[in-house]
């Protein structure tokens, strides 16, 4: 949530479609918070003195994993079972079960990114032998009833749990990364998890040394890899591995934003250090399909879900003809109006906000300022038509002193029949004649704080004598994203 407040309990897993939905393990109990911390429920695990760990699916919040693990009295085993609950914790279903020896630990992983199928799990299986240890990768599509081999690593030390750094998902398969502590630095790429191809690694000064492999959160195909001490180049794929592209030298201490605008940022002599990634904005505008949960409404035209949490405000305020097909999936956007970090979704006509402050009123979801954002340039440069003006009282007409703007004609009885201050803020502009930059033709427009209203004297009479601008278009433009 923007606003800040205290949490009674330490979130452990976020969700990543702005729902709000938190997860936490506070003494081997499972608390759930629907609206960003502000309250708690308690959920029941399966034998919850068992609990070794909890893991959310990317691709919807509320399809959840437990991993739990049980030694029978007088068994010299430990079975470790998977249980499934699609519904946030309310009630799980029993999937896997092993009997394994008390050398042998399990971790697993469905924290694979939005676009991987809610069924895709990864299920390391870590024994302990002399002078190190062995690690053998399972995948399973199913939810976790099943696995499969995907492949067997070597190692000299405990590995981290779950071992997230070491494989990836992304839209075209998997990336599997194998670090030079294991003495054999490989880059593998698999469409299904189960056949892999090596693939080429830049050149680095010591081939010895650690590097760190890091996927980009709102672009799963693109991904940095550069040398832990920063002693090495810092390199860019924005293909799965495929190519790369030298961005610094001796960069380390490097992140990627969560949030747009996207920039990667790094630590080095007690300076910070910043580089745009427009490519990782573009991933947000590129063709997607369903998403795995079945909650969102996904449009073919443009290849986009509308997100779960803004579908019934698209639907009751006007849909399509408001505000157009998404051009996005939702993702985390800092907004320039008041410097705060929302959940955002751009559409063809505009961009709608989640405000989870406003969790359950009218303004849980507000539209995005763009009438301001595209016109900024020209009231910068004092183009007149965004000049303060008297009172013109046009017959029939409204004038609007918080902007010193008139509004009459058919805009003004759009603006009235349409939704008015609500959907389209105030008027920021008189009348003007421009060029659309859709079409190249000329049109009278008039530009609210949210939106630009078009006259189509073709259409007169009808209900597409006034349209409205695809000023959500105009911005991902803007942004290069378009």
């Amino acid at each position: 949530s923007p606003a800040s407040q205290v949490s009674q309990y330490a979130p452990t897993d976020l969700a990543g479609d702005g729902t709000g939905l938190l997860y936490s393990i506070t003494a081997r109990r499972l608390y759930v918070s629907p609206d960003g911390g502000a309250t708690w429920q308690e959920r029941g695990l399966p034998l919850a003195e068992k609990f070794q760990a909890l893991s959310v699916s990317g691709a919807d919040p509320q399809a959840v994993y437990a991993l739990l693990r049980e030694r029978p009295r007088g068994s010299a085993e430990y079975i470790w079972t998977i249980y499934f609950s699609a519904d946030a914790g309310q009630t799980f279903e029993r999937r896997y079960e092993a009997r394994l020896s008390e050398n042998v630990t399990l971790a697993l992983a469905a924290e694979l990114g939005r676009q991987a199928p809610v069924g895709t799990l990864l299920l390391y299986r870590t024994t302990k032998k002399e002078g190190g240890y062995e690690t053998l990768a399972g995948i399973s599509s199913d939810g976790g009833r099943s696995f499969k081999e995907a492949y067997t690593t070597a190692r000299n030390y405990q590995p981290s749990t779950p071992q997230n750094r070491e494989m990836f998902y992304t839209p075209a398969g998997f990336l599997r990364f194998t670090d030079a502590y294991t003495g054999n630095l490989k880059l593998d790429f698999s469409p299904d998890g189960l056949n892999w191809q090596g693939l080429a690694l830049p050149e680095f000064k010591d081939s010895g040394k650690r590097l760190v492999l890091q996927q980009a959160d709102n672009a799963p195909a693109t991904f940095l890899l550069y040398a832990a001490d920063g002693t090495g180049d810092l390199w860019l794929s924005a293909n799965t591995g495929q190519d790369w592209q030298r961005l610094a030298k001796n960069m380390p201490d490097l992140l990627i934003t969560p949030y747009a605008p996207f920039t990667l940022l790094g630590i080095k002599s007690r300076k910070i250090y910043s580089l745009e990634l427009p490519q990782v904005g573009q991933s947000l505008t590129g063709p997607t399909g369903p998403t795995a949960s079945g909650r969102s409404l996904f449009f073919a035209p443009t290849r986009h879900n509308l997100a779960p949490v803004f579908r019934r405000y698209w639907q009751e305020t006007g849909g399509l003809a408001q505000f157009g097909y998404p051009k996005t999936e939702p993702f985390r956007e800092l907004n320039p109006t008041d410097a705060r970090i929302y959940t955002v979704q751009y559409f063809e006509r505009n961009r709608f906000e989640y405000h989870p402050e406003n969790g359950g009123t009218k303004y849980e979801v507000l539209l995005g300022l763009l009438g301001n954002q595209v016109t900024e340039p020209q009231r910068l440069k004092g183009n007149t038509a965004f000049t303060r003006v008297a009172n013109a009282n046009y017959a029939g007409g409204l004038y609007f002193p918080e902007t010193a703007h008139n509004l009459h004609g058919s805009f003004r009885i759009y603006w009235e029949t349409h939704g008015g201050l609500a959907l389209y803020g105030y008027p920021i502009s008189e009348e003007i004649t421009e060029i659309n930059p859709d079409d190249g033709k000329s049109y009278l427009v008039q530009y609210f704080e949210r939106n630009r209203f078009e006259y189509h004297p073709e259409n007169s009479g009808t209900a597409y004598e006034v349209l409205l601008g695809l000023l959500g278009n105009s911005l991902l433009i803007a942004k290069g994203w378009l």
